[in-house]
């Protein structure tokens, strides 16, 4: 590895869970999952009551799945749209759903992670959408507020990646959040890997410009893992099919961290 590392570490209590209560957890979300997909999805937009999420479910719709994850994922989320209540915000406690951004520098050769407090591991950023039917404003709001970036854009605004994840429960706040799904959006975003970061110390420890196959690596969630391979295949792909002149890299350091350890 080349040049220096600033490597600072700010460690925090963490709540463990009995191997009794992680069976538990997962036996409710696959109960969850099962739930949210007894109602086929028939594609009628109009037939939501209400007033929904009809350009969510319509910017769902014309996504072409990756893959057999994405494309039954796919199936769960229409169906979830127009079955279930609250899809947008926290109240519902079964599923709700957030927006996550895979972020390039502008070489696009690194990827931007930040050291996430509740997974205790490197991650990508995201959060709930908390109402906003607009993921993509939601994906590069999170960036900002857990990075300290000024400038995130989009290099594509369509969805670049779909995923249903589960939560195990967990301490927030001093208060415990039960196991659930978040119904995730991933988009494509791009930013400077010259502009200035900072971490947000309620959610991360750290914020960290990195090689791309490095996050891979140093993600200790193998779920994560295995979307993290798949969102530097897509990118592969997207690259091969949207070549253009790019700025070379600052190659000098292959991670620039800031609160890393």
């Amino acid at each position: 590895m080349k040049g220096s590392i600033r490597f600072w570490w700010r460690r925090k209590g963490s709540y463990r869970r009995s191997p009794g209560e992680k069976i538990q957890a997962k036996k409710r979300n696959m109960g969850a999952l099962c739930r949210i997909n007894t109602v086929d999805y028939q594609g009628d937009e109009n037939s939501i009551e209400g007033g929904g999420p009809m350009n969510l479910l319509r910017e769902i719709e014309k996504y072409e799945p990756y893959n057999e994850q994405e494309s039954r994922d796919k199936n769960v989320m229409l169906g979830f749209l127009k079955n279930q209540k609250n899809v947008l915000t926290r109240e519902n406690e079964i599923a709700h759903f957030t927006a996550s951004a895979w972020v390039l520098n502008e070489a696009r050769d690194k990827v931007l992670m930040i050291y996430h407090n509740i997974y205790d591991s490197w991650s990508w950023t995201g959060g709930h959408a908390d109402g906003e039917e607009n993921l993509l404003a939601v994906a590069i709001k999170e960036v900002k507020e857990e990075t300290g970036l000024i400038e995130v854009r989009p290099i594509q605004t369509e969805i670049f990646s779909l995923e249903i994840l589960t939560v195990e429960g967990h301490l927030k706040n001093e208060k415990y959040v039960p196991s659930h799904l978040h119904i995730n959006c991933t988009y494509l975003l791009e930013a400077s890997d010259d502009e200035k970061l900072s971490v947000k110390f309620d959610e991360n420890q750290g914020v960290c410009w990195m090689d791309i196959e490095t996050c891979v690596k140093v993600s200790k969630e193998p779920s994560m893992q295995k979307i993290y391979k798949k969102l530097n295949e897509k990118l592969r792909r997207y690259q091969l099919q949207n070549r253009k002149p790019s700025k070379k890299s600052n190659d000098s350091k292959d991670i620039i961290c800031v609160d890393c350890f």
